[in-house]
Parts: C-alpha cells; structure tokens; sequence
C-alpha cells in the first residue's frame, strides 16, 4: 500500500517497482482489484524463487509450512537486472518505509513524509521529521536529522575530549519501539592553535538518521527526541545546547493478503 502511494516518487527517479510473493495468481489479482495496486505483483506458487533467492522463512506457524512463508526482503536491481543489494528483514512483519527504501537506497526524495520541527539558529539549524506519518506493527520508520551548521563554525563529532560535547541524537522511551543507532557522516579531524586536543567535527550540511523499529501496535503516538550538540569557532565556543522535538505518528492495521 505504501509502495502504491509512492509509485509516482519512485517513477520520478525512474526507480521500476515489482512486487513476489508466494499467493496464485488469482489471489494477487484479487488484491490488486481491491486496493487498486499499478504495479506488477508476480506469483511465486510454491516459494521455487523464494527458495533459491535463500530467505524462506523456518520459523512461521505449522500451519503455514504448506505455502512456505518468507521473511520480507528488499532487492535492489541496476539497469541491466542484477542484484546489487538485498536486504532481508530478520521477522515476516518487519518492513522498510517506502520512502526509507527511495531516499536511503536509491538517493531520491519522497514527496511527502511524516510529521516534521523546524529549529532556526545562527549557528545551527535543525530541521527534524519522520519518513512516514504512519505505522504499522513491526515496521521500520527513520528519524532524521538534517543540521546545518553555518559557515566558519563546527558541532564535534566523537571521540571529544573531556569538557566537550559532542553531536548525539537521543529517542526518549516508548513501549514496543526498538531505536537503532545513530547513523551519520564521518567528522573529520580539526585542531586549533594553541591547543593539545585533537577533534573530529562536522561542519556544513549533515544528515543524521536514527532507525525506529515499532515492535508493537500501540495506538498513535509521540516520538520524543533530544538532539544535544555544542557549537565552536576557531575563536568562540557556545554552550553546549540541548533541543527538544516531539513528532506525531499514526497506526495502521496491518494488510493481510487474502489465502
């Protein structure tokens, strides 16, 4: 459903999008009639492809040996239809935002997202959001975190010697959700006249993001988060500063394919 949501986004970076799955033909036809599904669906009856593809689920209920389930993988195609990335989900649920996939795998941009916090600063700019305004049991959503840092000044990355503060994003507590570590651009080393301490900053625009996993389906909810950071020239240092974002996000019920 979301893929069918972004078809346009992924058509505009000329990205083709199919979809596999083990249901008949008759099942996936009908699946495409009801939600009104534009791209290609392709049976794999049997799991034959699913199988040599080697992510065939071996833990799925007793009841599902028969069709054998696989775990939800992402493959991403060049233009000549070779495989040159996979990424296999390590549960049947979990899931990848369809603009995750676009932006993360592809370098696109999603023509919407979820619930977004603008913070203008001189020194720092921070502009916070959620890749998706939804989601579902199981489903990986990602934060992120766009800074810029105006010219002539820098936040440290780590390591950072004792007294300073260096760039951190944290996710406050949620029951259910999973926060991944903080995936970010390396600093690079910086030192200053007339000081012993090596540091490693970032500087310009940087893009900061944080996986969500949500275990559970708890209702709609507020991610809370905490971005910590301090702000240095070659001559001046800030205090280090602390903002608060809080961004919304709504529950889905899971799609079940008709069996």
């Amino acid at each position: 459903m979301e893929l069918q949501e972004r078809l346009a986004d992924y058509a505009a970076h000329n990205v083709a999008v199919f979809a596999i799955s083990y249901d008949s033909i008759d099942v996936l036809h009908g699946f495409t009639e009801k939600y009104g599904i534009a791209f290609p669906l392709l049976s794999d009856a049997g799991s034959v492809a699913i199988r040599r593809l080697g992510h065939l689920s071996r833990q799925f209920a007793e009841d599902h040996a028969n069709f054998g389930a696989a775990y939800p993988a992402t493959y991403i195609l060049d233009a000549d239809g070779i495989i040159v990335e996979k990424r296999i989900a390590e549960s049947e649920r979990e899931r990848e935002t369809a603009a995750g996939i676009l932006e993360a795998r592809f370098g696109g941009h999603s023509s919407a997202h979820g619930s977004e916090v603008v913070i203008p600063g001189d020194q720092v700019a921070i502009r916070a959001y959620l890749d998706s305004p939804t989601y579902r049991m199981a489903q990986r959503l990602r934060l992120i975190v766009d800074v810029s840092v105006a010219d002539g000044w820098h936040v440290y990355g780590e390591p950072v010697p004792d007294g300073y503060v260096p760039f951190s994003v944290t996710v406050g507590p949620l029951t259910g959700l999973t926060v991944g570590p903080l995936v970010a651009p390396e600093p690079h080393p910086f030192s200053v006249d007339g000081l012993d301490e090596q540091f490693v900053v970032h500087e310009g625009l940087i893009r900061c993001v944080v996986p969500l996993t949500f275990a559970e389906s708890a209702g709609d909810l507020t991610v809370q988060a905490q971005i910590r950071f301090q702000a240095c020239s070659t001559s001046e240092c800030l205090m280090p500063t602390t903002l608060s974002v809080e961004l919304s996000v709504r529950m889905l019920i899971h799609v079940e394919r008709q069996s």
